[in-house]
Order: C-alpha cells, then sequence, then structure tokens
C-alpha cells in the first residue's frame, strides 16, 4: 500500500474495490506505511464484527507500542491528505528513471511493473553473494532474495527505492550495476543462458558469451558403450557401481509396465582440450517420491493419499546413481583442477534439465565432509542428510571365534543372545537360482519388508529384477528355513539377495522377510550374519551392507558412515509442503 491506489490503499484494493462478502484484504502498516502492525478490510460487516470480537482473545499477540501507534497516526493524516498524492507521484518519477537505466544497461530484470521492489537475477546464490559484497563496497546496500523464498537456482538482488533515495543515488547505483554485473558473473562461472533457462526469460547482453572450449563431455544411454575395463579400473570392488552392476540395472529397470520402473541412464565423460579423459560419472533419470528422504511418519503420511493417486508427491529426477544403488559413481581424475572440472559438470546437468524435462537434481551419497561442498552451495544446491552407509572392512575370515573378537564386549554378548542362540533352529541354503515358483515367493518376502520400511521410500522394484538376478551370474540367494518344518510350508522364510561384484566387496544389497516367524527365529540378524560368513568363505575383504538400519549393523561389526545429498529443484512447492509436515 501507500506507493499505489487511491488514498495510498494499495494496488489491490483499487482492483478489487468495491469489495465483495467473500473477500478479505490483510496488509501490513511497516514497509511503505513506515509504522508497525496491520490491517484486515472485510467485504462482509459480519465478517468484520467476528474477526473484531475473537481476533484478540484466540490470537496471541501484543499491544503496539506508543510510538508505533503515534507513527501510525502521522502516515494516516498523510494518506487522508493532498500529501500522498505528491508522494506517490515523486516516487513514480524515480521508479520510471530506474526502469529506464535497466533497460539502457541491459541488467537482468526478472519483471517489468510499476512497483519500486525490483528483482534483478543472478541465478546461483555465489553471484548473489559476490555482487551484494561488491555493491557494499561502493556504498550500496540490497539484499538478496534466496531459498527457501525462492527456488535455489532463482537466486536474485531484491532493490527496494523509496523517497529517501535521490536521483544521483539511483544514477550512480545503476552504473555500478552495469560494471560489476558482467564481471561477477564471469568470476562465478555464470552466464546469461543459465539466467535465461532459470527464469524462463530471454535477458539480451550488449556481447554474445564466449563459450567454454577447455572441458568437452560426450554422453552415452548405455553401459555396453563403454569400454569395460575403462570403466571397471575406476569402479571396480565398488558394490554395483562396476560395468556388469550397471548392466544388471539396465536390463531390469527397462521394458517395465509401470512408468517408475523404466529408468534412462546416462554415462558421461568429460575430457579436456587435449582430449584426455578427467572425469567419469553415471546418472539415472527416473521416477522418485518426494518424500523419499523424508522421515517415515511424512510417508506414512503420503503413502495414505497414494491410495487414490499412487503419483501424488512424485518427480521427474535426474539422480548420480540410482535408486537402486548406494556409493558414489563419479570419478574426478583431475584432482588439482576437479573443483572447475565439477562446476563445468553441474552446467552440462543444468542444460540436461531442461532439455528433458527434469524437475530435480539428486546428487547423492557424498561423504560428510567433502571436497565439492562448497561448490554446491556456491551452485544452489540444497543439503539433506541421508540414511547412514554401513560397511565392514577388512574382512579377514578364518573363523567365527576370529570374527567375534573384532566385536566390541557388548557387539559379542549381542551375537551370543540374538545370533547365536537361534542357529540350531535355522538351516541355511545359498543357491544361485530358484525355480519360477520358489522366485515368486521370495518376491513376496521383499514386498513384505518393502510395505514396511520406509526410511528409504522407493516405489517397490519390479519383479524382473528378480528375475535377472536368478538368471546372472553374478547374484546369489542366501535362504533361511526352519529346521522344524512349519506345518503345511516348506517354505523359506528369509532371503538376501547378494551381489557377488568385482572384489573387494560383497553386497548384501536386499532382504525379504516373513514378520510372522521374524522374531521367533531372529530371522533378519541371522541372514545378516550369514552374509558376513559368506563373503569371509568367498575371500572378500568388505561387505558392503548399504543403508537403513544402521542400528542392527553396527553390532555386527559394520562402520557407520554418514552420508548426504544435495538437491537442486525447479520449484519449491512440494519441498515446502513436505517440510510442513514435520511440524
Amino acid at each position: 500500500m501507500s506507493w499505489k491506489g487511491k488514498m495510498g490503499r494499495g494496488f489491490v484494493y483499487d482492483q478489487l474495490f468495491p469489495l465483495s462478502k467473500k473477500v478479505v484484504v490483510i496488509g501490513t502498516l511497516s514497509k511503505a506505511f513506515g509504522a508497525n502492525g496491520s490491517f484486515i478490510v472485510c467485504g462482509d460487516i459480519e465478517k468484520q464484527q467476528k474477526i473484531k470480537t475473537f481476533g484478540g482473545p484466540l490470537t496471541f499477540s501484543a499491544q503496539l507500542d506508543p510510538a508505533s501507534v503515534g507513527a501510525a497516526i502521522a502516515a494516516a493524516k498523510i494518506h487522508l491528505s493532498t500529501d500522498i498524492i505528491q508522494l506517490q507521484n515523486k516516487l513514480q518519477k524515480k521508479i520510471s528513471l530506474f526502469k529506464k537505466l535497466i533497460k539502457q544497461y541491459q541488467l537482468p530484470l526478472v519483471d517489468e511493473n510499476d512497483s519500486p521492489v525490483f528483482f534483478l537475477a543472478t541465478g546461483v546464490p555465489e553471484t548473489g553473494y559476490q555482487l551484494t559484497k561488491a555493491l557494499m563496497e561502493e556504498g550500496f546496500y540490497v539484499n538478496m532474495g534466496l531459498f527457501p523464498a525462492v527456488p535455489s537456482k532463482n537466486t536474485g538482488l531484491r532493490i527496494t527505492l523509496s523517497n529517501h533515495n535521490h536521483a544521483t543515488d539511483i544514477k550512480a547505483l545503476a552504473k555500478s550495476l552495469k560494471k560489476l554485473y558482467p564481471m561477477i558473473m564471469n568470476q562465478t562461472g555464470n552466464t546469461y543462458d543459465k539466467l535465461n533457462r532459470a527464469f524462463q526469460k530471454k535477458f539480451t547482453v550488449e556481447k554474445a558469451e564466449k563459450k567454454n572450449l577447455k572441458y568437452s563431455i560426450q554422453t552415452y544411454s548405455s553401459i555396453q558403450e563403454i569400454d569395460k575395463n575403462l570403466w571397471d579400473s575406476h569402479f571396480q570392488g565398488e558394490a554395483l557401481l562396476n560395468w556388469e552392476g550397471f548392466k544388471f540395472l539396465e536390463k531390469s529397470f527397462t521394458g517395465n509396465k509401470l512408468p517408475e520402473n523404466n529408468w534412462e541412464f546416462l554415462y558421461i565423460k568429460v575430457f579436456n582440450s587435449q582430449k584426455e579423459l578427467i572425469a567419469l560419472a553415471a546418472f539415472t533419470v527416473s521416477i522418485w517420491k518426494d518424500d523419499l528422504l523424508a522421515k517415515p511418519k511424512i510417508s506414512e503420511l503420503l503413502e495414505q493419499q497414494r491410495k487414490t493417486n499412487p503419483y501424488q508427491f512424485t518427480s521427474k529426477v535426474l539422480s548420480l546413481g540410482s535408486l537402486f544403488t548406494d556409493g558414489l559413481p563419479l570419478k574426478v581424475l583431475d584432482q588439482e583442477n576437479q573443483a572447475e572440472i565439477f562446476h563445468f559438470l553441474l552446467d552440462q546437468l543444468d542444460l540436461i534439465m531442461e532439455e528433458k524435462a527434469i524437475e530435480q537434481i539428486v546428487l547423492r551419497d557424498f561423504e560428510v565432509p567433502n571436497v565439492y561442498q562448497k561448490v554446491f552451495q556456491s551452485q544452489g544446491y540444497i543439503p539433506i542428510q541421508m540414511p547412514d552407509l554401513c560397511i565392514i572392512n577388512k574382512l579377514a575370515w578364518k573363523s567365527e571365534e576370529e570374527y567375534l573378537q573384532r566385536l566390541s564386549k557388548k557387539s559379542r554378548k549381542h551375537f551370543k543372545k540374538d545370533i547365536e542362540a537361534y542357529q540350531r533352529l535355522v538351516t541355511i541354503e545359498i543357491v544361485s537360482n530358484v525355480n519360477q515358483e520358489q522366485l515368486e515367493i521370495l518376491y513376496q518376502l521383499y514386498q513384505n519388508v518393502k510395505e514396511k520400511n520406509l526410511d528409504l521410500n522407493t516405489f517397490l522394484y519390479p519383479k524382473k529384477v528378480f528375475e535377472q538376478m536368478n538368471i546372472s551370474q553374478v547374484w546369489e540367494f542366501i535362504l533361511l528355513y526352519p529346521k522344524e518344518k512349519i506345518k503345511g510350508s516348506s517354505d523359506p522364510i528369509g532371503v538376501m539377495f547378494c551381489f557377488k561384484g568385482n572384489k573387494p566387496s560383497y553386497v548384501p544389497s536386499l532382504v525379504g522377510l516373513n514378520y510372522e516367524f521374524n522374531y521367533q527365529y531372529q530371522t533378519y540378524r541371522q541372514l545378516l550374519y550369514e552374509s558376513i560368513k559368506r563373503a569371509g568363505t568367498l575371500d572378500y575383504k568388505n561387505v558392503d551392507f548399504g543403508i537403513s538400519a544402521s542400528f542392527e549393523k553396527r553390532k555386527l561389526g559394520a562402520e557407520v558412515l554418514p552420508q548426504i545429498a544435495y538437491i537442486q529443484a525447479k520449484n519449491n512447492f512440494k519441498l515446502d509442503y513436505i517440510e510442513s509436515q514435520i511440524q
């Protein structure tokens, strides 16, 4: 209000006047009014009386201090006099002057209107920070629009004009912006092309931008387009991140009925100007549940909504790695220039995001802290805590007794009580494949766990994943049966699906349980231990237990490693909604 409308009643009120009975206008007496507090205008006298009667007792507030009341009275007198017209006209001249200079200097104004508040695009936060700092050094104070007020890639300078600003000040600010904008954009690796993509605008500049010829990329849609020896030389022994692991994923997550089970694979090579390979990475494009990394209580709430709409709060995501793997499928080979190379890679991901209409980029499975942390912060990626990664290193298995010596006294006690005491009750069978009827049973056991576990809320994996396991040479099943057959059934009551990739890592990837017997036989704990035994028997040095259930895995000697993901979203609405449910 104040700067616009008859007697300063504001742009909105002018458009809605006279108010209908259903309309309520709420405004502030700070900002241009120059006082404190707020006001409510109703189109219905009955509604106004209800708010006046019940508003005070049912809300927590406090009386305005005398200075604010005095300022409000003085401002109201101005609004009720002809002075307001002169002040509005004076301010509009200054607004028009700044708009003219912005256009003349080709500054990236996000929206052109008559408001005294201007928003100049900077895109990534680092450009905004550096530009704000440089302006302060020249005597100009402006603030920034940042996440979560705006999406992280839509950061900008928020510049407000008032009648206290002289025309000479406005001209000086515009000249400083003209000088500093291209300089800071260049220093922070930003471009007007990036601003155009982020804000869906076409900001014009005087000079065409030079393309970065220092680095180049090649992209591939299948791991089979990449030399196996080359890939495995960088990812050998890293869980399912080797060549065979991605080949398995491609076969499992293509050609399925449901869209969430059909993934697009993207492998990237980065080269320097001498055509030398300097970086290698693997990504997937797939549908994610937006609460994938949220607290289980939030997922429980959203799963209720998904009973009628299975794709409620889901997004098309470009992810480093995949929803099936853990670990970091990224190698920067030029350590001296790794930050610069990573900047270049993030720029390429922005282009892919635009090309494929992707809603979020998720870069996951980074250690805490990591060498790329500053780059992520400067480029507007938001950190989100992931479930811990659990790994047993240097397994050196020779006997159960030797293994137990590695454990703490408390963990050995747990082993004796909750695992060893139940071993005599069960039989273990390790197989590379099963018949179709048995596979159906194992798939059902997996579904039991998936429906119960919301720590990492993914879609149910398709049966094709398990069919591919069953014909693969690098997968095996650890089956657990009760020694005394359960009446009417000879089916396993637990299964661990294990990946035997390149050494040194053995990967118990997924578990399936019949929860009716889990407590009676301690099935889950038995399977964890049998996985460790199997890894030792096959002479693996590490056991990669993946993420979640870190408490149980820690008791068996696993090291718990904090993991973090970095997210950049086109729109904040879904993230804001999920955040609001935490309260």
